[in-house]
């Protein structure tokens, strides 16, 4: 066989890995999201459990609320996370999703 004049390439292949290095990158980008905003719910959630903490007694009589985590996820199609809601004594209701 002559150099250059095996089987004709017609881009086939080559699309198909694309596509696979694409589909990856962006299961990484999924990821690296996700860890991104869960971390981000718990930098809120520790905001607001401190500032439970640090108001003041004589103010705000009671217990210091905690966050109370509850895992959800759609019905229908993917997703889901973890759902925080506190009932404190400086915040009456706070939600994090």
């Amino acid at each position: 066989m002559m150099a250059g004049c095996g089987p004709k390439n017609n881009g086939a292949a080559g699309a198909d890995g694309l596509k696979a290095r694409a589909m990856t990158d962006l299961e990484t980008r999924k990821t690296q999201a996700r860890a991104w905003f869960e971390s981000l719910q718990g930098r809120i959630i520790a905001a607001f459990e401190a500032l439970e903490d640090e108001s003041p007694a004589s103010l705000y009589p009671g217990a210091a609320g905690r966050f109370e985590k509850t895992p959800w996820a759609r019905a229908t199609t993917a997703g889901g996370g973890i759902m925080g809601m506190m009932r404190g004594r400086l915040f009456e209701k706070v939600g994090v999703h």
